[in-house]
This record gives C-alpha cells, structure tokens and sequence, in this order.
C-alpha cells in the first residue's frame, strides 16, 4: 500500500475516532455528576430545612436590595447626565 494513501486514510479516520472517543468521555462524566444536586446536602429534619430556606431567602432579598439600589443610583446619574446634556445645548443655542 502506498504511504501516501495510508497517511490520508489514517488522517481522515482520526476525526470520527477521536470525537467518538470524546463524545464518550463527557457521556461517563456527565452520568457520574448527573446524581448528584445542589439539595442532596440539605438537613434532613424539617426545621433545619426551614432555617436554611429562610436564610437564602434573606441572602437573595439583600442581593435584591444592593441591586435595586444599584440600579436607581445608575438612573438617578442617567437622569443628571441628561440633564447636564440638556442645559449645556440651551447654553450652545
């Protein structure tokens, strides 16, 4: 067989091969870590499942606030600026 033919066979086959190969590899680690979620560690009595619940809810409410302070102070700087825009072009006029 001529080497050139072999080189383009063997070329033209390791494509497929290897993402066959790494379609298989994700598969396994995407079915290991496909048990496992976020509330598997959650406390198994009732209370200390409604302790924890009630403080994400208070993480995320403060992240709300922060974030929404955040927002009205960028409109409030929008609004100055455009304000500023508006009595610079007066004075241009």
């Amino acid at each position: 067989m001529d080497p050139n033919v072999l080189f383009l066979l063997l070329a033209g086959l390791a494509c497929p091969i290897g993402m066959g190969a790494m379609m298989w590899w994700m598969n396994r680690n995407m079915s290991a870590h496909q048990g496992h979620t976020p509330d598997d560690h959650m406390p198994a009595s009732v209370t200390e499942r409604l302790a924890l619940l009630y403080e994400r809810r208070r993480l995320l409410e403060a992240e709300i606030a922060e974030l929404e302070a955040q927002r009205n102070a960028l409109l409030s700087d929008e609004s100055l600026i455009a304000d500023e825009y508006e009595l610079a072009s007066r004075e241009v006029r």
